[in-house]
C-alpha cells in the first residue's frame, strides 16, 4: 500500500469521525437551546410593560398588510406599532395609509398603529438602519421590538411570550430565530447549507454564554430593553452596516449587556427569497456582513469544501479507481472508507434537515447546496475585497466598506 493510499484512508476515517461527532452536537443543541412557543407564559395584563414594534417597509406591497394585521391581532394591550414607509415606489404607502385609517376608526385597536413616511436617505446612513432609527425615535415603549415587513406572527401571544421571557431572564436583547418559509427550489437547496455555515460560527450555545465573545442576532425578531438600546447608541452605532443585526449583537455583548437567542416553535415565520438570483444575492450579503472578516469568509469556504464536498469527491474518485482495477486491494478498501465518510455525512443531514424544518428526503440535496454555497462564499470574499457591487433593497453599495452609491 502506497503512502498516498494510507493518507487517503486516514483522511476518509477522519471525515467519518468528524461527521459522526456532529450527531452529538445536534442532540446537545436540541436539549440545551430554549424554544419559545405560543403556549408559553405571558405577563399578566396588570404588569405588561409598554412595547413598541418598529418595522421598516420599502417596496413591501406583497406582504406588508399580512404582517401588520398579524401584529394588530396580538393579545397584548400595552402595544404600539410604528411602520416606517421608507421611500417606497410601489403600493406600500397606499396600503399602510388604508390600514392606519382602518385602525383609527376601530374601537378595539385605537392608537395601536402609526405610519411614518421617509422621502430621503441622509448621507452616511443605509436605508433600513435609518428607517428603524426614525421609528425608534418616536417609540414610547419600555421594550423595542424590531421585525421585518415580510414576517407574519402566527401566534397571538408572540409578543407577550417574548417579553415575559426577556424580563424573567433579565435579557437586554432577545432574538428569536425565524421559521423560514421556502418558496423556491433554489432556496430549498441553498438555505439549509448556508444556515449551517452561519451557525458554525455563531452557535446559539456560544452566543448565549456571556463569557464568550460570539454574538448573533436575527433582524426578523430583535426585542431590546429600551435602556440597553439607548446605552449602545441605537442604530446610530450601526448606521452604515448592511447586517446591522449582527453588529448590534456584537455591540450588546461588548457593552457587557445580556444577549440571548432562542428557537421559535410557532411564534412567527418569514419569507426570505423567491428565486435563485435573490437567494444568492441575499446570502452573499449575509456572509459578507455576518462573518465580519475576510479571514472568516475564507475559513468558512475551506471548511465547506473540505468537510462537506470532500467525502463525495473522495467517493467518486475511489469508485473510479476501484472500477478500473477490478476492485482489487487496496482500492476496494479505499472505496469502503470513502463511502463511510459520505454515509456519515448523510446520516447527520437526515437529522439536521428536520431540525431546520425541511423534509428529511431533501437532505440528499446537501452536496448540491454545498457547491452553490461555496460559490456564494467566494462571491462574498470577492466583494469583501471591493470587487463587484452589493445590491440590496433598491440601493447599490460599492467597495469593501460597502459605501452607498448615491448616483
Amino acid at each position: 500500500m502506497s503512502t498516498a493510499h494510507i493518507v487517503w484512508l486516514a483522511f476518509s476515517a477522519l471525515l467519518t469521525l468528524i461527521w459522526l461527532r456532529r450527531h452529538g452536537d445536534i442532540t446537545h443543541a436540541h436539549t440545551t437551546i430554549p424554544e419559545l412557543g405560543g403556549d408559553d407564559p405571558t405577563p399578566p395584563e396588570s404588569d405588561s410593560p409598554r412595547v413598541s414594534i418598529i418595522i421598516a417597509a420599502k417596496d413591501e406591497e406583497s406582504g406588508v398588510e399580512e404582517c401588520i394585521r398579524s401584529l394588530l391581532a396580538q393579545k397584548y394591550d400595552n402595544l404600539e406599532i410604528i411602520v416606517v414607509n421608507d421611500r417606497s415606489e410601489d403600493r406600500t404607502g397606499e396600503i399602510l395609509s388604508a390600514l392606519e385609517r382602518e385602525v383609527r376608526n376601530s374601537d378595539t385597536s385605537t392608537g395601536r398603529l402609526r405610519v411614518k413616511t421617509i422621502t430621503e436617505l441622509p448621507p452616511g446612513w443605509f436605508g433600513k438602519t435609518h428607517a428603524v432609527q426614525c421609528g425608534a425615535d418616536d417609540a414610547t415603549g419600555d421594550y423595542l421590538l424590531f421585525t421585518d415587513a415580510d414576517c407574519v406572527f402566527t401566534s397571538q401571544n408572540a409578543v407577550g411570550v417574548a417579553v415575559q421571557y426577556a424580563r424573567k431572564h433579565k435579557i437586554d436583547l432577545l432574538s428569536v430565530i425565524p421559521h423560514v418559509l421556502v418558496t423556491c427550489n433554489a432556496e430549498a437547496v441553498i438555505q439549509p447549507v448556508a444556515s449551517a455555515v452561519l451557525m458554525l460560527w455563531h452557535h446559539p450555545h456560544s452566543v448565549n454564554d456571556p463569557d464568550r465573545k460570539v454574538a448573533y442576532a436575527n433582524g426578523a425578531f430583535m426585542l431590546f430593553a429600551k435602556s440597553a438600546y439607548e446605552r449602545i447608541g441605537g442604530h446610530h452605532s450601526v448606521k452604515n452596516f448592511l447586517c446591522e443585526d449582527m453588529h448590534l449583537a456584537r455591540t450588546i455583548k461588548t457593552s457587557n449587556l445580556r444577549l440571548f437567542v432562542t428557537q421559535n416553535r410557532d411564534l412567527y415565520h418569514t419569507t426570505m427569497y423567491h428565486n435563485l438570483h435573490q437567494t444568492c444575492r441575499g446570502w452573499t450579503r449575509i456572509f459578507q456582513g455576518g462573518l465580519h472578516s475576510k479571514l472568516r469568509i475564507l475559513l468558512a469556504t475551506l471548511v465547506l469544501v473540505v468537510f462537506s464536498l470532500g467525502p463525495w469527491m473522495l467517493l467518486v474518485a475511489a469508485a473510479i479507481g476501484a472500477f478500473r482495477t477490478g476492485f482489487a486491494w487496496p482500492h476496494n478498501a479505499i472505496l469502503v472508507a470513502s463511502a463511510a465518510a459520505a454515509a456519515a455525512q448523510q446520516s447527520v443531514t437526515l437529522r439536521l434537515y428536520p431540525v431546520m424544518r425541511r423534509p428529511a428526503n431533501q437532505s440528499w440535496l446537501y452536496p448540491i447546496g454545498a457547491v452553490l454555497t461555496t460559490a456564494i462564499l467566494i462571491n462574498a470574499m470577492l466583494k469583501s475585497f471591493g470587487i463587484g457591487q452589493t445590491h440590496w433593497q433598491g440601493t447599490t453599495y460599492l467597495g469593501s466598506d460597502l459605501a452607498p452609491d448615491r448616483t
